[in-house]
């Protein structure tokens, strides 16, 4: 069953855009080898991420990065299932967050308390509003 994980965390340290790469190229060749996809938003020291795949697979990777020494505040603001991915062809997508209608002026963990405003993002990205 294909199932949609989209959690909010904060990291321990800035990530400049160098570290954002780093992190990219790891996740990419994880997610692909467990057939994960996904989206990775950043904005000052704050995560939000969806992470799409076999059930199995996804809460898998979600475990590891809720025992990721660089994140804290790991909450969940949705695990569901899915009819199809959001992000078919994406292993991992980076943007930062400000590029965001939903979410100017809002710190990302706003959305743990929104999950309208969680599925109005997914679809800006989805139709390629940002």
């Amino acid at each position: 069953m294909l199932i949609a994980i989209v959690y909010t965390s904060e990291s321990l340290f800035d990530f400049d855009m160098e570290t954002l790469k780093a992190l990219m190229v790891q996740s990419r060749v994880n997610n692909t080898k467990h057939g994960i996809t996904g989206l990775l938003l950043y904005r000052e020291r704050e995560f939000i991420q969806v992470l799409e795949g076999e059930e199995e697979d996804v809460n898998s990777a979600y475990q590891h990065i809720k025992n990721d020494f660089r994140h804290k505040r790991v909450e969940a603001i949705f695990k569901e299932p899915i009819e199809r991915r959001y992000f078919p062809n994406w292993s991992m997508g980076l943007c930062r967050a400000e590029k965001s209608a939903t979410l100017r002026d809002r710190p990302l963990s706003d959305l743990k308390y929104d999950k309208i405003s969680v599925y109005k993002l997914l679809h800006e990205f989805k139709r390629g509003d940002m």
